[in-house]
């Protein structure tokens, strides 16, 4: 069960303890159950990004803090990391920032446009005056286009960006065209210079042998 009052208590404690490694926060996430888990997500501005040691530093400062603040009600497994390329949303305003990428998403309620329906797919395509509009490609109907999504920031129980890449769809393109396993790796192997009819030929067994001594040529074989 997610717990938004409690990462809000998190965030403030947390916020300047950040700010002393020159680090911000993104957001944070508090999901308490038999193993509770807080996340927090943190960024700077290097080019370098946030490092592993930095990470590690923050996280050595919140387990101390929350062991004396004692504000969790069981046990709990503490990650710190960067918000990473499928990061989640924590504000409006961080979501305007992702106009022009595909996210996922799941709505507090369906929108009459799509009724039952509360998780969608798609090109966030616009914000205007707290209005988001989603293109939602995953409801898309053969020769028809995708269904437009309007919501508020309000209105959404979570979104995060999804990232598609490149190299990992390749594949499975291949054997959608029912390329046979192995068979692109065998081709790679192959040298550049040796041409495709070479076929080594296979030792002839004692009666083939005798045969081409008996007849002279290989025209019997």
């Amino acid at each position: 069960m997610h717990s938004p009052e409690l990462a809000a208590s998190i965030t403030t404690l947390v916020t300047p303890l950040a700010s002393s490694l020159a680090l911000s926060i993104w957001g944070i996430e508090v999901a308490l159950g038999p193993r509770s888990v807080v996340r927090i997500y943190v960024e700077n501005d290097k080019e370098t990004g946030v490092t592993i040691e930095e990470c590690a530093e923050l996280s050595r400062l919140v387990g101390l803090t929350l062991e004396v603040e004692d504000i969790l009600p069981s046990a709990y497994v503490l990650e710190v990391s960067s918000p990473g390329l499928e990061r989640v949303f924590f504000t409006e305003r961080q979501l305007r920032g992702a106009v022009g990428k595909r996210v996922e998403l799941s709505l507090l309620a369906p929108k009459p446009v799509m009724p039952g329906r509360r998780k969608f797919r798609g090109l966030l395509a616009h914000a205007e005056k707290g209005i988001f509009t989603l293109v939602a490609e995953d409801c898309a109907r053969l020769g028809e286009d995708p269904p437009l999504i309007e919501f508020s920031f309000e209105e959404l129980k979570k979104v995060k960006q999804i990232h598609f890449s490149p190299e990992a769809t390749a594949p499975a393109r291949a054997k959608a065209k029912g390329t046979p396993k192995g068979a692109q790796a065998q081709q790679a192997a192959r040298p550049a210079d040796e041409s495709p009819e070479e076929v080594a030929l296979r030792p002839l067994t004692p009666e083939e042998q005798e045969l081409l001594t008996i007849t002279g040529g290989c025209e019997a074989l």
